[in-house]
């Protein structure tokens, strides 16, 4: 089997996932509006009071979005205004519009010309902020090719294949890369700070308040897998897992906000009923599919390991969107939103070469873990209620 159709075969659990959580009716908030449809515009004239959660092939944004904006698709365009945080994932995206917060960005081909008044992070292959880019406070690029220009008003940090610099900074600049360019418009008000295996080509007119740093390191060879079907199947995986942790959080939520608590406050411990768990399960479905009387609880074991897994992702996902949002001060995030940032993280760290597979298993069992160790509390809870009725 070639290459090819291994990678259109392994497009088929997520799509399927995918069609089928999207074709499912959800009792959402009124405080959330949610829109999916293969092509979406809003207009200037149009304000969305609440939050805004969209998954589309193409999405255009003129209008105004009072709280957060969540959003998914292949094309994105925003030109109107987000008063929250701005969340988005998509293949060529076009931000020219205003965020009241801060913006979090994953694409292939990312032009950013918008303001954003807080910090700004961007991830994907061919990344250009445009002169007109306006940063209220910090900003981190991560990306094959980089030019930056606009204005950043706190530091700037770049980790990139070829940096090419032309902005100005207030803060201080960290460049790790294997090609660093620095225009004779560059204006830096702090330090420069440089890694690098070659020798940063630094404009003698450009501006360098601070000092300057350089370092000369060793890069391995970058291969960013953003060809063919890849970015389909992450879009759908991550939409998958998402909408798979909204229904769980609307129907079960109290044993939901249980099972997240368990990965949120006890980590280790999760890990390691995790890592338990992974072990004993096939030998236990091993043991019943011996005899023909436990096939079907075989079946059933099977079955729930399957589900473990999957759903340890999700409650994995929160866990690091919880310990990133406290680490930048925001613990009021709303859990949808806390469970984007984290998906999004393990998702992105499972495409490193080499170290992807580790941070994928890791987040898996401390999930699964959580998720037994909410189980056998559940029983027990259950079973001591039972048998303090009986004894009554």
């Amino acid at each position: 089997m070639n290459s090819k159709a291994i990678k259109q075969k392994g497009l088929i659990l997520p799509i399927l996932i995918f069609l089928l959580l999207w074709s499912t009716p959800l009792p959402f908030a009124s405080a959330l509006t949610t829109l999916a449809e293969p092509r979406i515009t809003i207009t200037e004239a149009e304000t969305f009071e609440n939050d805004l959660y969209l998954v589309s092939q193409s999405a255009n944004l003129q209008g105004k979005i009072e709280g957060d904006l969540l959003s998914a698709s292949i094309d994105f365009t925003l030109d109107g205004t987000v008063k929250g945080d701005l969340n988005a994932l998509f293949q060529r995206g076009y931000l020219r519009g205003t965020i009241g917060e801060s913006a979090r960005i994953v694409g292939v081909w990312v032009f950013f010309q918008g303001k954003v008044a807080k910090d700004l992070l961007i991830m994907g292959s061919e990344v250009h902020l445009r002169p007109e880019a306006l940063i209220g406070r910090d900003s981190l690029v991560v990306g094959s090719r980089v030019i930056q220009e606009g204005t950043i008003g706190g530091n700037s940090k770049i980790w990139a294949r070829e940096v090419f610099l032309k902005g100005k900074i207030a803060g201080d600049v960290e460049i790790t890369a294997e090609k660093i360019s620095l225009s004779p418009e560059v204006v830096i008000e702090g330090n420069l700070v440089w890694n690098s295996p070659n020798p940063a080509e630094i404009s003698p007119n450009s501006t360098i308040q601070g000092e300057i740093k350089g370092n000369s390191i060793y890069l391995p060879p970058l291969e960013l897998p953003w060809k063919g079907n890849f970015f389909i199947s992450f879009l759908l995986n991550f939409f998958a897992l998402f909408i798979s942790g909204i229904v769980l959080h609307i129907i079960f939520p109290e044993r939901f906000t249980v099972i997240k608590n368990k990965a949120v406050y006890y980590p280790l411990q999760s890990l390691g009923v995790g890592i338990i768990a992974l072990l004993l399960f096939p030998i236990l479905i091993a043991v019943l599919f011996v005899s023909v009387v436990g096939v079907p609880l075989g079946i059933m074991s099977l079955f729930f390991l399957i589900s473990t897994i999957y759903l340890g992702r999700i409650y994995a996902g929160f866990y690091l969107g919880e310990r990133v949002s406290s680490f930048f001060q925001k613990k009021n995030l709303h859990p949808f939103i806390t469970l984007f940032i984290g998906l999004l993280i393990i998702l992105v760290l499972a495409q490193l070469p080499r170290w992807g597979w580790i941070s994928t298993v890791l987040s898996t069992l401390v999930g699964m873990g959580a998720l037994v160790m909410a189980f056998i509390q559940g029983y027990l809870k259950k079973k001591t209620v039972i048998n303090n009725f009986q004894l009554k």
